[in-house]
């Protein structure tokens, strides 16, 4: 037998706390071939390639949504 899991303590923000999020074409919309970072990926400066990355750029309305 293992030990009980351990719950999270809740964690509380203040009054008027303000959430936000950022996003970076060339990380979330795919598919940005004319850019600095694409010619980086291309000479192997980068492990990974963004490629079509999650497709934010024709799925927009869906994340917002998701987000909301």
């Amino acid at each position: 037998m293992g030990a009980a899991p351990r719950r999270p303590k809740p964690i509380t923000f203040p009054k008027g706390f303000l959430w936000g999020a950022a996003t970076a074409a060339q990380q979330v919309e795919g598919g940005n071939y004319n850019n600095d970072w694409y010619q980086w990926e291309l000479a192997g400066k980068t492990k990974d390639r963004a490629g079509q990355a999650d497709d934010s750029y024709h799925l927009y309305d869906t994340d917002f949504s998701l987000a909301q």
